[in-house]
């Protein structure tokens, strides 16, 4: 099934009560009310860092590590990796505690300054995913308990870029994500990404995934995403839940928007 959403989600319900009450001379009625405290969902989070050099791409990466203060090494959890965690973690933070997820969250800084543009985008995208996929993954997950078929992946802007361009890498029979989240992509080589999606065009008409993209109307990209959404709809891949969510906000608000919503679609 294919979703369409074309104006920004409604974020809060509005729930009203109403009561009354009837008396005459002849009774009277004690009516006891009770009002039930708000269930809090916050989830207390941890924070660890790690590091870890790439013999593919030759960068050394920090990865900001972020847990339930609870976590049980016999209890594996989901796991959302994101990048660019160098502006991201601490802003996430308050986000993930207050959605009362449980998941493991993996925060990938981008290495030296600038090394977003060579990693993030084509052709150097091809060795940064494998980087992700064969030193990246196995290095967390023989530390960490996490449900390596509920994997999320999550990029904003060129982060964003990433994410579609890992989308189209991946083989669909041997998925390394479940879910793939693009929050206002900046799609700014789309020859690279057409490329990489005629192959997989080509190679395979089934994508077995969900794809989530959104796009910032406020300055942002939400035209050229939307494009990328049309564009991939009337591909009519087989078993792709392909989302799009046009944000009324700027490129950077949608980053902490789209990490929100991602959060409650993706995550039980």
């Amino acid at each position: 099934m294919k979703n369409s959403i074309a104006s920004a989600l409604l974020l809060s319900l509005a729930i009203y009560g109403c009561g009354g009450s009837s008396s005459s001379s002849n009774s009277t009625s004690n009516t006891e009310i009770i009002e039930e405290s708000p269930v809090s969902l916050h989830q207390n989070y941890s924070w660890q860092g790690e590091e870890i050099t790439s013999s593919i791409t030759g960068i050394n990466y920090k990865i900001d590590v972020l847990y339930p203060d609870d976590y049980d090494v016999n209890e594996p959890l989901p796991v959302v990796y994101y990048t660019d965690a160098q502006w991201r973690s601490a802003g996430f933070l308050p986000i993930m505690e207050a959605s009362g997820k449980r998941a493991v969250f993996i925060g990938v800084h981008q290495g030296p300054d600038g090394r977003r543009g060579t990693d993030f985008l084509t052709p150097g995208v091809n060795d940064y995913f494998s980087f992700f996929t064969t030193e990246l993954l196995p290095f967390i997950e023989s530390q960490y308990s996490v449900q390596a078929e509920n994997r999320s992946l999550f990029g904003h802007s060129y982060g964003g870029a990433m994410v579609i361009a890992a989308f189209l890498i991946e083989e669909p029979e041997t998925r390394f994500f479940k879910n793939f989240i693009a929050a206002d992509p900046s799609v700014v080589t789309p020859d690279g990404i057409l490329n990489l999606e005629a192959n997989r065009y080509q190679q395979s008409q089934q994508l077995n995934a969900n794809l989530m993209l959104t796009g910032a109307t406020d300055g942002g990209n939400a035209q050229g995403v939307k494009e990328t959404f049309n564009f991939l709809d009337q591909r009519n891949y087989t078993e792709l839940e392909l989302t799009y969510i046009e944000q009324e906000m700027n490129h950077d608000e949608s980053a902490y928007e789209t990490f929100e919503v991602a959060l409650d679609t993706f995550l039980p």
